[in-house]
């Protein structure tokens, strides 16, 4: 086994002991998940999606209703998160604020925001719907003259680009290789988006921290919304 995965399963083993988490639910969540992604010897296992999201989202309902309401869950955290980086954008006291950066961090939280809007263009809209948008990913890092109004008008259109593809996107592509392969590696559909969520996570939590540090005011825009996966993306 891993030493990392070793260490990672008695540091879950010590909290259980002490009683900081409730460690029936946990066993559950890493059996349910091991089943799926792991052999017992711990090596990943090399499964296509259909395979997998049986044992992720329940048997109750057939392959192809699993694939549908991921996509619809993809796509509401994707939704969810652009609304979020919108907000911190249009949350900064002025349009120079967005593109300065303490000593020590390379981009600017306007930067983040072009970047993350290019990259669902592309990787969603342009190579998954077939749109003609093409990305410009040195102009994301390069910019440092656009306003807030006009970032939160690229978020916009992202958005607009998410609700057109997922929903008319066929379902089995989500097993298939996604169609362009990702800095030499090559994966499935499913697995790129579920990246694609968290990246983009990843920059909305950075930009929300940029904010706070340049204005000093701690006080958060409550990004992480549960209720908006429940309503209808």
């Amino acid at each position: 086994m891993d030493c990392d995965v070793w260490k990672r399963r008695q540091n879950l083993s010590v909290h259980c002991a002490q009683g900081n988490i409730d460690c029936s639910r946990q066993r559950n969540v890493f059996a349910v998940i091991g089943r799926a992604l792991f052999t017992p010897k711990g090596i990943p296992q090399k499964k296509p999606a259909s395979a997998i999201l049986p044992a992720l989202l329940g048997p109750e309902t057939n392959s192809l209703q699993q694939m549908t309401n991921l996509l619809q869950y993809i796509q509401r955290l994707l939704l969810r998160d652009l609304e979020a980086m919108a907000l911190e954008i249009n949350s900064f006291p002025s349009d120079e604020m967005i593109w300065t950066a303490p000593v020590g961090i390379s981009n600017p939280a306007g930067t983040l925001a072009l970047h993350v809007c290019g990259n669902l263009r592309h990787y969603v809209g342009h190579v998954l719907g077939g749109t003609d948008y093409v990305r410009d990913r040195v102009s994301e890092f390069s910019d440092r003259s656009s306003t807030r109004e006009k970032i939160i008008g690229e978020i916009s259109s992202t958005s607009v680009t998410l609700r057109s593809v997922l929903p008319s996107m066929d379902e089995s592509k989500l097993s298939s290789t996604y169609p362009e392969p990702i800095a030499g590696v090559e994966l499935n559909t499913l697995q790129f988006l579920l990246h694609l969520c968290t990246h983009l996570a990843h920059h909305v939590g950075q930009a929300g921290y940029l904010r706070r540090v340049l204005t000093r005011d701690d006080r958060s825009i409550g990004p992480v919304s549960v209720k908006a996966l429940a309503e209808d993306g």
